[in-house]
């Protein structure tokens, strides 16, 4: 391990400078991974964030689309409480197009929410890892943390 590598690192709860171990360097090491982790992975979630909160103002539509002799078009949304509605499009073009977008964007919202599901999971198993990682580091900072001194 090189000279700079330690004088880098500032381990929690030391209030003076002693040579840390192998094994305290790598657990050291392991806790900035973590903590980087972390941060990109918060960053991906507010960006996951950010792009179904878009897709919901350009508006989203949950329905299944079908044609009548191939010109007319209508939407069937699902089932509610026992009732299934139909909405009649008609054969306008814009307006069949514009209802097709709508569509879609629902289709990717659904994609970013499972997304941010497994996002959010990931991000509370690492903080929980973070945090049991940091507390074994420093045994003062679970006590403060458990029992409030």
């Amino acid at each position: 391990m090189s000279k700079e590598l330690f004088e880098q690192i500032e381990y929690p709860g030391w209030n003076k400078k002693v040579k840390p171990t192998f094994t305290e360097l790598k657990n050291l090491i392991d806790l900035k991974q973590l903590h980087e982790n972390l941060e990109k992975l918060g960053n991906e979630i507010i960006l996951q964030h950010s792009i179904k909160n878009t897709l919901q103002d350009k508006g989203i539509i949950n329905a299944n689309v079908h044609y009548k002799d191939e010109k007319y078009m209508f939407l069937m949304h699902p089932q509610v409480d026992g009732d299934r509605k139909k909405e009649y499009i008609g054969n306008k073009k814009t307006k069949q197009n514009a209802v097709l977008k709508a569509v879609e964007r629902y289709k990717t919202w659904v994609k970013v929410c499972a997304l941010l599901d497994a996002l959010e999971h990931r991000c509370d198993m690492l903080t929980t890892q973070y945090e049991t990682f940091r507390d074994n580091l420093d045994p003062e900072n679970e006590m403060q943390r458990w029992y409030g001194f």
